[in-house]
């Protein structure tokens, strides 16, 4: 008798998303500097919540601001390489609440592990935004998403073979920080920054109403 592969499953942990209050979203929305103001606030206090999208490319035209939860997705090898597709971007889609801000960590695999139909179904799933720590594809129709999108490489060598979704809802390493999902995460086209449970809203409030 041959030796099966085992069945992929994929680990799927809740998504608990703060409320964002009006007051945050509006004041934050009106300020253009607010990603970059905040990570300096944060780094004044010592907390590493800042990523730098750095070399990351850009291949959707959005020059704006976004604030929403995180959703968290990690990406491993497949043992057995197969055609199967285990990207999971169905399961990623159905655990966003909307506005979320998706976060792959995909640094260990080969290939994309988003492409122009993974866009377009997480957008539909209530996703604003995607960055990828790792490979894209397919920009033309990722930008026709409507998808907000960051992926640290481009290429045109797909992921299905190699690549499989073994988590979501986890904690993620972006550019050397911690993400959990359901933090808050404020973006721009060039960075974002986290805000975790533990930093109080009255606190992000104040900073707002203090700082010029």
């Amino acid at each position: 008798m041959k030796t099966k592969a085992p069945e992929h499953a994929v680990r799927v942990n809740p998504i608990v998303a703060r409320d964002i209050p009006v007051a945050v979203r509006e004041r934050a929305l009106a300020r253009p500097s607010v990603v970059e103001d905040l990570s300096d606030h944060f780094r004044a206090q010592g907390w590493n919540l800042s990523v730098n999208f750095g070399s990351f490319t850009n291949p959707t035209a959005w020059d704006g601001i976004l604030i929403g939860p995180a959703v968290t997705a990690r990406y491993a090898p497949k043992s057995v390489p197969s055609p199967e597709n285990h990207l999971g971007h169905q399961a990623i889609a159905q655990a966003c609440p909307p506005g979320s801000i998706v976060l792959m960590d995909a640094r260990q695999v080969r290939g994309a592990v988003l492409g122009g139909r993974a866009a377009m179904t997480l957008k539909a799933g209530g996703a604003a935004a995607c960055v990828v720590d790792g490979m894209g594809r397919d920009f033309s129709e990722v930008n026709e998403s409507g998808l907000v999108v960051r992926t640290r490489e481009s290429g045109i060598e797909g992921g299905r073979a190699s690549a499989q979704l073994v988590e979501i809802g986890s904690v993620v390493v972006i550019n050397g920080v911690s993400i959990q999902s359901g933090d808050t995460l404020l973006m721009n086209r060039w960075g974002l920054v986290a805000i975790p449970g533990w930093i109080s809203w009255d606190d992000v409030l104040e900073w707002m109403d203090t700082t010029p």
